[in-house]
């Protein structure tokens, strides 16, 4: 909150400060939450973090996340029966949505490299 606070200053300096600041939080975030949705870790997270990651990744429209986010695909965590709607449904493939544009060429690799139908 401080650093919303900051963005307040009359000075420009210091509310560059806080815009700096409050971009290299963003980074960091998006950097601890990748390693959470990687297929790699698949074992060491329950598929409710799994899915909490990329849900947070497609918020951020976090473009960094698309190699790791098109690799779930494959075996997508979340609910696959439901019936109820959930923010939690389809992560990955609703994460890469919300990136848009900057998704698009791993999702063509996906579908030039994949045996897998779906």
């Amino acid at each position: 909150m401080d650093q919303i606070e900051t963005l307040l200053s009359r000075d420009s300096r210091t509310r560059d400060q806080a815009v700096d600041s409050i971009l290299r939080d963003r980074s960091a975030v998006i950097n601890e939450l990748i390693p959470l949705i990687d297929p790699a870790n698949s074992e060491k997270y329950s598929d409710e973090t799994r899915s909490a990651s990329a849900y947070l990744l497609g918020e951020f429209r976090a473009v960094e996340a698309v190699s790791v986010l098109s690799k779930a695909l494959a075996d997508e965590p979340g609910r696959k029966v439901t019936s109820d709607i959930s923010r939690y449904d389809a992560p990955a493939w609703t994460a890469l949505v919300k990136i848009g544009r900057p998704a698009v060429p791993a999702m063509i690799e996906n579908i030039e490299t994949s045996d897998n139908e779906m």
